[in-house]
């Protein structure tokens, strides 16, 4: 067929200029002119009718394709949509740093509580690897027994502070920063830093409310008040008897307040409390339940033939420590 039509159109195209020059050359119409005029526009309507017979079919089918080669707009969206399903998503290095160093940090103490800081050497920097000091400082072999931390501080440099309480055998608590780089994407532990004054200073801000509502409550009498300030196992009968009532009166001018942080069943916070009467007095506060708690202080009343020297203490503080880091007595 292809041959048919190739042959039909070339003898139309040479028939329809024989008729051109005809007409150029030929000033006498005879009827034998006007017949040969007539074949060739038979030959010329036959040769364009193969031609769009064959061709027209492949022009429709090229304008086709052409069109829908050119993606439309919602095309191209399902396209950019279908991209994006396939590509992994993008996860934000703070994300990251979250979801990794947590885990990494349980790998940490797991190493040096075994006295093994050598297998860290991929998550560790060779300068904390080497000084033994400071990984000592984050965790004596075979005395770790739990941690948390206090949140994760984004810095420059693709560098995180990590806010971290370790509790060690028997019961000492160590507060300090871990701090994590990532330059790569991946994180290692690169050093370790003492805790900066202001993380415990809502917690001494606390102590110190909770201090002084607790003496002033003592001294107006107010017991409601008082053992709502104090650990549940904490004794303070003697505070409401009519003697110590009586020697309490005394303690209303109250001077300067200081705290200080130090181990004793874990970290607590040491209140001193200026007295211009009677000196200064201490009181232990410690966070129970999310709420800060009177847990042990010097009786006002020790000079009243007390036995136990003035001193309250509830029995349980070890177990108020273990609670906070989600432990159990022997744990």
């Amino acid at each position: 067929m292809n041959w048919l039509f190739l042959l039909t159109f070339w003898a139309a195209l040479a028939c329809g200029f024989w008729w051109f020059v005809m007409e150029v050359t030929t000033q006498n119409r005879t009827r034998k002119a006007r017949s040969q005029k007539a074949f060739a526009v038979f030959l010329i309507l036959t040769g364009v009718t193969f031609f769009l017979q064959q061709a027209l079919p492949r022009i429709t089918a090229w304008l086709a394709d052409a069109f829908q080669s050119q993606p439309t707009a919602q095309n191209r969206h399902a396209g950019t949509a279908a991209a994006a399903a396939i590509a992994p998503p993008v996860v934000p290095l703070f994300q990251r740093a979250k979801d990794t160093i947590p885990r990494t940090l349980c790998r940490i103490y797991q190493a040096l509580n075994e006295g093994n800081p050598r297998s860290l050497t991929d998550v560790v920097s060779p300068q904390l690897l080497n000084d033994t000091q400071k990984l000592d400082w984050i965790c004596i072999p075979f005395a770790y027994r739990a941690h948390y931390t206090g949140g994760i501080v984004e810095r420059p440099d693709a560098e995180f502070e990590v806010r971290t309480r370790v509790l060690l055998k028997p019961v000492e608590e160590r507060l300090y920063v871990l701090v994590f780089a990532a330059p790569q994407g991946a994180f290692y532990l690169k050093d370790v830093k003492t805790a900066p004054d202001d993380w415990l200073a809502p917690e001494r801000a606390a102590a110190i409310d909770a201090t002084r509502k607790f003496v002033f409550a003592a001294i107006d009498g107010r017991e409601d008040i008082v053992r709502d300030l104090v650990s549940p196992s904490l004794p303070i009968d003697r505070l409401f008897t009519p003697e110590c009532h009586e020697r309490l009166q005394q303690y209303r001018d109250v001077g300067g307040v200081g705290v200080q942080f130090r181990n004793y069943k874990g970290l607590k916070a040491y209140v001193s409390m200026s007295f211009f009467t009677w000196g200064i007095d201490a009181f232990i506060v410690d966070e129970i339940g999310g709420a800060y708690k009177i847990v042990k202080f010097r009786s006002p009343c020790a000079y009243l033939r007390d036995p136990t020297g003035g001193e309250a203490e509830d029995p349980n503080l070890e177990d108020y420590t273990l609670a906070r880091f989600h432990l159990a007595r022997g744990q």
